[in-house]
C-alpha cells in the first residue's frame, strides 16, 4: 500500500529517546524504535539533496550479521549530511520468540514499525532506505508495502532460508518490483550469490537509473570507499 507524505521542512537535529519511541507489538513478536536521529544537509554543501536517506539498523534481528554490519550509521551519517543530504538513523529493534505466530510476523511488524516512525519526519519525497546485513530484510519489507524512492542493500541475506535449526522467524520471500533504483552490495566474494539472486538477476550492466546496479564492496558495509560507491551512485541515479 502505497501512502502519500506531507510536506515540512527538517530545521534541526532530533533525537528520539527510547522511552519515547513508537511501539508495535503482538503475542510473540515486539519491535520498537530505539534509535532516531535526524541531521539536516550541512550549510556548507555543495547542493541541498531533496530524497532523504534512512541509514536502517535492526538490533535483535542477528541471523549473519558480521560485527561491522551491526555498527551505527553515524560517520555515513555525517558525511552524507555534509553532501547535502537529510541523514536519518534509525534503530529498530526486533524482539522475535522461538515460535513466530505467522509467517514474517517479526520482518512486517519491523516494516510497519519504521513507517511509522518515518511519518514523523514530513518530508515531500520518499526516502532511500539503506541497510546492511539482516537490517536488509525489513528494508525489502518496508519497500515491498510502503513507499520509496530508492534502496541500498550491503551484504543482504540470500533469498533461500540459510538457517538449519533454529527458525525463530519464517523466513521472508519478497516479490516487489524494481521500479525504483536499487543498489545491492556483496562482499568481495560473493557476487556469483547476488547475481543469481532474484535482485541480482534483474541488474543493469551499468549503475544507475531506474533497475537494479551491483557493486561490490570496497571496504566493508561501513567503509569510506563503500560509502562514495553509495554516493557516486546516488548521483548517477539522479537524487
Amino acid at each position: 500500500m502505497v501512502r502519500a507524505w506531507q510536506t515540512v521542512r527538517v530545521v534541526r537535529p532530533l533525537y528520539l529517546r527510547p522511552s519515547a519511541a513508537l511501539r508495535h507489538s503482538s503475542t510473540s513478536t515486539q519491535t520498537s524504535c530505539t534509535r532516531w536521529l535526524v541531521r539536516p544537509p550541512s550549510p556548507a554543501a555543495p547542493r541541498e539533496c531533496p530524497t532523504p536517506l534512512v541509514l536502517l539498523r535492526t538490533p535483535g534481528l542477528g541471523y549473519g550479521a558480521s560485527p561491522e554490519s551491526s555498527e551505527p550509521w553515524k560517520v555515513w551519517a555525517d558525511m552524507f549530511a555534509l553532501r547535502g543530504y537529510t541523514t536519518v538513523e534509525v534503530d529498530v529493534g526486533v524482539s522475535v520468540p522461538l515460535v513466530a505466530e505467522s509467517e514474517q510476523a517479526g520482518i512486517k511488524q519491523a516494516a510497519d514499525t519504521l513507517d511509522a516512525q518515518l511519518r514523523r519526519l514530513l518530508v515531500p519525497f520518499a526516502p532511500v532506505i539503506i541497510a546492511s546485513g539482516p537490517a536488509c530484510l525489513v528494508a525489502q519489507a518496508y519497500v515491498s508495502d510502503y513507499r520509496a524512492g530508492g534502496l541500498v542493500v550491503l551484504e543482504p541475506p540470500p533469498d533461500e532460508d540459510p538457517r538449519a535449526e533454529a527458525k525463530p522467524f519464517a523466513w521472508p520471500a519478497f516479490r516487489f518490483e524494481p521500479r525504483f533504483p536499487i543498489l545491492v552490495m556483496p562482499p568481495p566474494g560473493g557476487e556469483e550469490g547476488v547475481r543469481t539472486s532474484r535482485l541480482g538477476m534483474q541488474a543493469l550492466d551499468e549503475p544507475g537509473g531506474r533497475g537494479v546496479s551491483v557493486i561490490v564492496e570496497k571496504d566493508g558495509p561501513r567503509g569510506e570507499e563503500t560509502r562514495m560507491d553509495v554516493e557516486r551512485w546516488l548521483d548517477w541515479s539522479g537524487y
